[in-house]
């Protein structure tokens, strides 16, 4: 349930005493036209709200927050004109999903998360992670744009399962990959400055890679050491040619490999090499 502008308040008591009936249904509040929320006092009406959305350019104030902070398991903080300290994070003990958009003031309260399984940081640039592999739950993350360049912390991440870096500016060093065997999604996208695909050996739980738009990356052979990789994924990869895929055509596992070379010529080709394999990825991926 979503809403752009600033409902009355015999439409919040409405909608709140509806939605008790599906505690799974996300409250967004966004911006788009009108005159939208400029605080987050509604939420007063929400008791008991699992899951929360607030996207609020012009925000002026968090502490409505308080209404709903026990009980919320999933909240997005999106990009907001005012800067917003995170320690209002410490009451949201069954907080499990995370969504911060370039709010990086009190980031250290993350570590206080004991709950917390799955964390995206966009636009936000730390000197390292050790902050953000503290969460002893952690199974998913994912770095998006930004400029975070030092992420050998994640090596000490026990259970993460699923791992994202997209546009990050500056990453050149991903070899930490390699040191985090409980890893099983990966995806990739963006990273000009990336130029190999780390060594898998360890990745033994590893069964889906996904490449998008990694121009500087032509060797595919180091995905035959992760050998439960059951999908490969290659999209916006006009810089590969067909022979390049040869090493996968030996990979045990495989089941579906997707491609997106920027021909009808180059897809064929490719698809051609595998005619046992299916040609799309399945959504989502489940997790064991």
């Amino acid at each position: 349930m979503q809403f752009s502008a600033a409902l009355t308040e015999r439409d919040h008591k409405k909608l709140a005493q509806h939605l008790r009936q599906f505690p799974e249904i996300h409250v967004r509040a966004y911006e788009l036209f009108g005159s939208p929320e400029r605080n987050l006092d509604f939420l007063k009406h929400y008791k008991g709200l699992k899951r929360l959305c607030v996207h609020l350019e012009q925000l002026e104030s968090i502490n409505g927050i308080h209404h709903v902070a026990d009980t919320l398991e999933y909240f997005e903080f999106g990009k907001t004109k005012r800067k917003f300290d995170l320690g209002f994070l410490t009451h949201c003990s069954r907080l499990k999903s995370l969504h911060l958009d370039n709010h990086s003031e009190g980031l250290e309260i993350i570590s206080k998360l004991e709950a917390l399984e799955a964390l995206s940081l966009r636009s936000i640039t730390l000197l390292h992670l050790e902050v953000v592999a503290s969460p002893p739950k952690l199974m998913s993350l994912r770095i998006l744009l930004g400029g975070t360049k030092n992420l050998s912390a994640l090596s000490h991440v026990k259970f993460l399962k699923h791992l994202e870096l997209y546009m990050v500016k500056g990453l050149s060093d991903i070899t930490v990959i390699s040191e985090i065997p409980s890893l099983q999604n990966i995806f990739l996208g963006c990273l000009r400055n990336v130029t190999a695909i780390p060594m898998l050996d360890k990745l033994q739980k590893l069964r889906r890679w996904s490449f998008q738009k990694m121009t500087s990356i032509k060797d595919l052979s180091p995905l035959l050491k992760a050998r439960s990789l059951e999908d490969a994924s290659f999209t916006c990869a006009s810089h590969l040619k067909p022979e390049d895929f040869l090493p996968l055509t030996k990979h045990p596992a495989l089941k579906s490999i997707g491609f997106g070379l920027g021909s009808n010529k180059k897809n064929n080709a490719v698809a051609a090499m595998f005619p046992n394999l299916t040609h799309t990825i399945k959504y989502p991926f489940i997790y064991r």
